[in-house]
């Protein structure tokens, strides 16, 4: 079931969607091979706080935040990934972890990764660890009125991937 707050602006928008049931995923990188989606393509939503207000950071599946990196990009002096608890009642209706990357419907700006753009559909977690939805990325684009980074994110190393 798609979270109500996200189904309202996609239909006020005339916006179509492509829900996709799958197994059950806690990952972003094992909701995309659940859903047989590239994880290139899959969106997750990372909440970070820069300067004391939530923003949410939208990147491909492997990758992950760099926080350094991120603090020079959006150039702020305080930058610290978000607690969950700090940001859960932000997203009643939705999983834990499981959030669809609209931070426009919560207050939140929305920052994407620039490579998001390069596919012509983008896929999310729409509020459920078994659901993804998939729309075209323009449609995306004109909704999240998103500021770009091309910096802040990263592919983790393989050592890293070792450790997981």
């Amino acid at each position: 079931m798609i979270q109500p707050k996200l189904e309202a602006l996609l239909n006020k928008h005339h916006v179509a969607y492509q829900l996709q049931n799958h197994l059950p995923a806690y990952s972003a990188q094992h909701v995309a091979q659940n859903a047989h989606i590239s994880g290139f393509q899959l969106a997750k939503a990372v909440i970070v706080i820069a300067e004391k207000e939530l923003s949410m950071i939208v990147i491909p599946a492997p990758y992950e935040l760099d926080l350094v990196a991120l603090h020079l990009t959006l150039g702020v002096k305080h930058l610290l990934l978000a607690k969950e608890a700090e940001f859960r009642g932000y997203f009643p209706q939705c999983e834990v972890g499981a959030i669809p990357p609209f931070g426009q419907l919560y207050g939140m700006q929305v920052i994407l990764a620039d490579c998001l753009r390069d596919h012509s559909t983008i896929a999310f977690s729409a509020g459920r660890h078994d659901e993804v939805m998939v729309i075209n990325t323009a449609d995306y684009l004109k909704l999240t009125q998103s500021r770009f980074i091309d910096r802040g994110y990263s592919l983790p190393s393989p050592q890293a991937l070792l450790v997981h």
